[in-house]
């Protein structure tokens, strides 16, 4: 029991909460503040570009959207190769 306890986190996999957006989401302004919890991962990327993830699994990103429709891809993957994806459709007007 006291095993599991300790390596449930492990067994999971990757755990990946954002904040700051939401999928079909229309922004008025061009800069995107991101931030969330990537829980596990030890590779983390935004649009193919490597993020760092402080120690607490907590993470900050700012992002410049392009006038009309933006597609955000946010990956993130742990030690063992599990991975997860989350993909943000955005539209700047």
């Amino acid at each position: 029991g006291y095993a599991y306890y300790k390596t449930k986190d492990l067994l999971r996999g990757v755990v990946l909460e954002v904040s700051g957006v939401k999928d079909g989401q229309t922004f008025d302004e061009p800069l995107l503040a991101l931030a969330g919890l990537a829980r596990n991962a030890t590779l983390m990327t935004i649009n193919g570009r490597e993020v760092f993830i402080d120690k607490n699994a907590n993470f900050e990103e700012k992002l410049l959207l392009l006038p009309g429709y933006n597609i955000l891809e946010i990956k993130a993957e742990d030690k063992f190769g599990k991975k997860i994806e989350k993909n943000y459709q955005l539209t700047l007007e």
